[in-house]
């Protein structure tokens, strides 16, 4: 088991957000996500529970459509928040459990 902490939407070349916008920071933070579990030896497939904290829970719907772009059926376990802020002003974070 793998435990991967908040991914920020940090682009690891710039040091940077990776846009201000709900998609490409989602974007980000899920191929931030990617990279951990490749390095780990694992899969995308192999993630089972995510945690996705928001800045604003009305971004929900775009988040989902981009979740869905990287995991296929059956689908992690994943719990969903708004929160009141995020480290550096980000509009989203995802944690993950990687099972191998």
């Amino acid at each position: 088991i793998t435990f991967i902490s908040g991914q920020l939407p940090i682009n690891a070349s710039t040091g940077k957000f990776a846009g201000t916008d709900i998609k490409s920071q989602t974007i980000q933070s899920l191929e931030n996500t990617k990279h951990i579990v490749e390095e780990a030896g694992a899969s995308m497939s192999n993630i089972v529970k995510t945690t996705i904290l928001l800045d604003n829970i009305e971004d929900f719907a775009v988040v989902n459509e981009v979740y869905a772009t990287y995991f296929e059926a059956p689908f992690p376990a994943r719990a969903t928040y708004e929160v009141s802020k995020l480290p550096l002003g980000a509009l989203i974070e995802i944690e993950s459990i990687v099972c191998k």
